[in-house]
């Protein structure tokens, strides 16, 4: 797994990018403090639970899952 501490980062940029004032809302990613870049994952695993409006995740979905491999 690699990537995940990169998610944040693309939220608040997707979520800029949004012009509507509602999309820079806060955002939530929690993850279990175990899992770090290079850790290894099992098929089906929870990397990470993200929270946001549904057009700032829509959006961003495709860049993150790209950015950060399991």
């Amino acid at each position: 797994m690699a990537g995940l501490g990169a998610v944040p980062r693309f939220l608040e940029i997707f979520a800029r990018l949004d012009p509507r004032p509602q999309a820079h809302n806060r955002f939530e990613v929690i993850h279990h403090p175990e899992m770090f870049d290079g850790c290894a994952c099992t098929k089906g695993q929870v990397l990470a639970v993200i929270r946001h409006n549904a057009r700032v995740l829509l959006s961003s979905e495709r860049v993150i899952l790209t950015c950060c491999n399991t």
